[in-house]
């Protein structure tokens, strides 16, 4: 342990450094509350996207299986080989809190359709 005089200046700036360490600690734990906060509600938006998102997909799976029926596979294989959309994911950093946190944008560009509509059930489209 480092030799300090006991003396009243000394107190004075453990006192200090003890209510300086505390303002920290006090801001750090505040940092961490809020950085939680955000990062479950972030956490509940994904939920609540996600369960969309299945939704449409077994909407649109469901689409597909009667289109199936319809058509049958050989020509629902041949309409759907050359369709196929391109989606760019941009990746950003954005600050939270002095925290560099990354930020994705998502953008499809357009859908190429490359069958006939004379030989594919009109529920594929």
């Amino acid at each position: 342990m480092a030799k300090i005089s006991p003396n009243r200046m000394e107190l004075l700036k453990l006192r200090r450094r003890t209510k300086m360490a505390q303002r920290g600690h006090k801001l750090l734990k505040d940092k961490l509350d809020e950085l939680l906060r955000r990062f479950l509600l972030l956490i509940k938006d994904a939920d609540v996207k996600r369960s969309s998102l299945e939704g449409s997909l077994a909407s649109a799976f469901g689409t597909l299986l009667i289109a199936g029926g319809e058509a049958g596979t050989s020509v629902m294989t041949e309409a759907l080989a050359g369709a196929g959309s391109k989606t760019e994911v941009e990746v950003g950093y954005k600050r939270l809190l002095n925290v560099k946190t990354p930020v994705f944008s998502v953008s499809e560009l357009a859908l190429s359709l490359d069958y006939s509509l004379a030989t594919t059930p009109s529920i594929l489209d």
